[in-house]
């Protein structure tokens, strides 16, 4: 596992078939120097997968909780009107 920072996030999700994806680029804090300090070799277009925290959250939850409340608080809205 390689540690980094993420130092921006796109915006906009790329869709495919299956999923939606953020585009991040992160900065490698050891390099490409591994947790168990095993070198990785780089090479063009090298993909991989990574967990994105922050805090406790992983960064869906904070993309997504600020829409969530909003449905949310509308729905309490409406629920205290009817009653």
């Amino acid at each position: 596992m390689l540690k980094g920072e993420v130092s921006q996030v796109f915006p906009t999700p790329l869709e495919t078939n299956e999923k939606s994806y953020f585009i991040v680029k992160a900065t490698l804090i050891n390099g490409m120097k591994s947790t168990q300090n095993k070198c990785i070799p780089f090479y063009p277009n090298l993909k991989g997968n990574a967990k994105i925290t922050i805090g406790e959250h992983r960064l869906l939850e904070k993309l997504l909780f600020p829409i969530v409340s909003i449905f949310k608080s509308k729905e309490q809205s409406r629920e205290n009107l009817e009653n």
